[in-house]
């Protein structure tokens, strides 16, 4: 019994002191990715046209895949057009490809670095991928920095999107109310 690494890494080459780099670079992470999660749920909740705080009741708890899964059938239950599906479903598989590691950081133990590359950060998964060995995976500062900036691309576009959506309601709402004034006044 014992460890697969999956990039090769040797347990004999570890510090298991983290530098204020490796736990910023982290953290930057877990915290952009936070605000993600959140940002794509006011996202399905304006796709959707209910109150924030019904979509939160609603959405709150679910999968950020899964609530990308409810805005594609939102969008195609609601005639957009097939361009726009296919961008929003690039966009899920992105998604995903981009939050293993934010997925490995909140998931799985932070055991150390490597002192061959301390760029690698290295993590012992609960995790089974030989017969008898579980599951230790390196994954490069420089990933984790490019799913943080992926993470504030996409929340900075999720938001825009919403403010876009609640103009086009308020714009809507507005035009039913000038539509419903008796023709008296």
């Amino acid at each position: 019994m014992g460890n697969a690494f999956r990039n090769g890494f040797s347990l004999d080459k570890v510090d298991p002191n983290l530098t204020n780099k490796h736990r910023r670079t982290m953290l930057d992470l877990v915290l952009a990715w936070g605000s993600l999660d959140g940002v794509i749920g006011m996202l399905l909740s304006a796709i959707s046209g209910k109150p924030m705080a019904d979509g939160a009741q609603e959405f709150g708890k679910v999968a950020s895949t899964t609530k990308l899964h409810f805005v594609i059938k939102e969008l195609e239950k609601k005639g957009a057009s097939p361009e726009v599906i296919k961008t929003v479903k690039k966009i899920k598989k992105t998604y995903e490809r981009h939050a293993a590691p934010r997925n490995t950081i909140a998931h799985a133990h932070c055991a150390c670095i490597s002192t061959d590359d301390s760029e690698y950060v290295i993590f012992a998964k609960y995790e089974k991928v030989e017969l008898e060995r579980l599951a230790v995976d390196a994954v490069p500062l420089e990933q984790m920095e490019r799913a943080t900036k992926w993470a504030r691309s996409f929340q900075e576009t999720c938001l825009q999107l919403v403010d876009s959506i609640a103009m086009e309601q308020s714009s809507l709402e507005s035009k039913d109310v000038q539509n419903s004034k008796p023709d008296h006044l």
